[in-house]
């Protein structure tokens, strides 16, 4: 039987996957898709170390992104973010429930953005909370998730808008 601290690693393993692969996409539905993927294999990773408001934040990722595939209305924001609050205050567990909760809010702001750019720069700083919540967690595989998809996120903001191809367009 395969021990749930090695099997929370593949789980997180294939979130790290999906991650590497979303911001090298240029479509925001692909993109997205990336993230509902890895939303969804990193709640069961934190399910299985026992960090449970994360890993229920995760599963509530994992509708978000689906929802924001086919809509951007408004209203669904609200909802996730009233959700979002529901889930912090049922499962709150101290710091680290405050630390996840904040970083769903900005990465469903983000990912909820119409704009490419907004969207990146705005799930960038949900990344960097993300991190410290990891590293706080003593998440190993999640504190290298979180840096390989913050490293990810900026080569792709770089390829997008900042490199001579992207300038010149």
């Amino acid at each position: 039987m395969i021990d749930a601290f090695i099997l929370s690693q593949i789980f997180a393993g294939a979130a790290l996957v999906f991650d590497i692969v979303s911001f090298q996409l240029s479509q925001r539905k692909h993109i997205l898709m990336c993230f509902m993927l890895s939303a969804f294999m990193l709640s069961i990773h934190f399910y299985l170390i026992g960090l449970y408001t994360a890993a229920t934040i995760g599963l509530l990722s994992v509708v978000r992104f689906i929802i924001f595939i086919y809509t951007k209305h408004i209203n669904f924001l609200y909802i996730f973010l009233a959700a979002a609050t529901v889930i912090f205050v049922v499962t709150y567990q101290g710091l680290l429930s405050v630390i996840a909760y904040v970083a769903t809010c900005c990465f469903t702001l983000g990912a909820f953005q119409k704009n490419d750019k907004w969207m990146r720069l705005i799930i960038a700083v949900a990344i960097v909370l993300w991190l410290i919540h990891n590293i706080l967690a003593g998440s190993y595989m999640g504190v290298l998730i979180e840096l390989v998809f913050l490293m990810s996120n900026i080569v792709g903001y770089y390829r997008r808008y900042l490199s001579q191809g992207a300038v010149a367009k």
